[in-house]
C-alpha cells in the first residue's frame, strides 16, 4: 500500500510539521535495540518523521538528522546508503522524504577545508625502534 502523501500539507511546512509530502512505503520495522548506522544511539521502534530506513536495502536504520547531516557533508556525487551504497534509488527517495542534498562535491574534497601539516615530525627519537631494517636504514630512507 503505497500512498504518495502522506499529508496534504506542501513541502516548507513539512519539516516544520515533522511531515513529508511521500510516505517511505515500506513495511519495515526496527528490530528492538537498533541502533542508528551512522550515530550508533538508538533508534525508535517504528519509521516516523525522526527514524528513517534504506529504502534500497531495508536493513541499514537512521535518524534523519544523521542522513541529512551525510548529504550535507557527501554532496550529491557521493551521498549513499552507508550500509548497501546504493547511489541513485537511495538519492532519489531521500530527497522526495524531504533531506536536502546539495549539488556540489564534498567537503573533504574542498582545499580550502582543510590546511596542510605546517611540519612533519622527522625526528626519530622513539627509545626503540620497529623499523625492521634498523634505525640507521630507516634515517636513510627517511
Amino acid at each position: 500500500r503505497f500512498s504518495p502523501f502522506a499529508h496534504p500539507s506542501h513541502l516548507p511546512a513539512g519539516p516544520s510539521a515533522e511531515s513529508t509530502a511521500r510516505s517511505m512505503g515500506l513495511e519495515a520495522v526496527p528490530a528492538p535495540d537498533t541502533a542508528c548506522i551512522m550515530c550508533t544511539d538508538p533508534v525508535e521502534d517504528c519509521v516516523s518523521f525522526g527514524t528513517m530506513v534504506c529504502p534500497s536495502c531495508q536493513r541499514a536504520w537512521f535518524h534523519r538528522a544523521c542522513v541529512q547531516e551525510q548529504a550535507m557533508n557527501t554532496g550529491i556525487f557521493f551521498f549513499n546508503c552507508p550500509l548497501c551504497g546504493d547511489i541513485s534509488f537511495f538519492g532519489g527517495e531521500m530527497r522526495f522524504m524531504g533531506i536536502r542534498i546539495p549539488p556540489r562535491f564534498p567537503t573533504w574534497e574542498n582545499d580550502d577545508e582543510f590546511e596542510p601539516e605546517p611540519w612533519s615530525h622527522s625526528c626519530r627519537d622513539a627509545s626503540e625502534c620497529r623499523y625492521r631494517y634498523g634505525r640507521e636504514e630507516a634515517a636513510r630512507m627517511g
